[in-house]
């Protein structure tokens, strides 16, 4: 287990979406509806949410890591907002 500072409800607090898919998965187990009398149909339900999560999961990584490698290449001086320093390649004599 991590050694984080802030607590699970803190953090899913900034991923509000992926909160709701957590809370969607406890409402599958806790059977708030009282409509899930098969296991077949709470497997189905589990399955489907859980994709939601993934797509959450690596979609907010996506923007996350997007944003650091802005960071890094921002910091760098790299990037389109540089201006070149090469006034081109030298024409060869013939």
């Amino acid at each position: 287990m991590t050694t984080n500072a802030r607590s699970l409800e803190e953090r899913l607090s900034v991923h509000p979406r992926l909160q709701e898919r957590i809370e969607a998965l406890l409402a599958i187990i806790e059977d708030t509806k009282a409509d899930v009398t098969q296991a077949d149909e709470a497997e189905r339900r589990v399955i489907a949410e859980l994709r939601r999560v993934g797509n959450e999961v690596v979609g907010s990584w996506a923007v996350h890591h997007e944003a650091a490698q802005r960071a890094v290449v921002e910091q760098e001086g790299c990037g389109a907002g540089r201006e070149k320093n090469s006034t081109g390649t030298p024409h060869l004599e013939k």
